[in-house]
């Protein structure tokens, strides 16, 4: 589980060649997705979930004024 202080981005990065699958447990988090297209935002409220291909640039923004919460699997495929 990642506990995001308010206001804190964590850095640009890429899971490689592992999946990731992120849920929300709460707060105000946003996964922010970098691709050629752009930058996608997809909030990650609580009980929802997302899934990242391998290979998929991203980072995770707190947007609230309280601890965003969520849980990250990765695995190969």
């Amino acid at each position: 589980m990642v506990v995001l202080p308010p206001g804190s981005k964590m850095h640009w990065h890429s899971n490689g060649s592992r999946e990731e699958f992120l849920v929300g447990l709460g707060g105000q988090v946003v996964v922010e997705i970098q691709s050629a297209a752009g930058i996608a935002k997809r909030a990650l409220r609580q009980g929802y979930s997302l899934f990242l291909p391998d290979h998929t640039t991203h980072r995770v923004v707190n947007l609230g004024k309280r601890s965003g919460r969520y849980l990250y699997v990765t695995g190969a495929h």
